[in-house]
């Protein structure tokens, strides 16, 4: 049987690897299609939102 601290070691590295190989796809598809990501979505979405915002205040001037 595997002792503690070995198996702690063991779990607690295949975890971060799994973290560290998602967050590596994550900006893999930021650079690749950010459309797909709800990161990508929400910058659109507040880039479109401070353009209608400027509009609006650009036509009541």
């Amino acid at each position: 049987m595997i002792s503690l601290p070995v198996l702690e070691i063991l779990v607690t590295s295949t975890a971060f690897l799994i973290m560290l190989i998602y967050h590596i796809h994550l900006i893999h598809q930021l650079r690749k299609a950010p459309m797909t990501t709800s990161i990508g979505l929400t910058n659109h979405l507040r880039l479109e939102r401070k353009w209608i915002a400027y509009l609006k205040n650009s036509v009541n001037t």
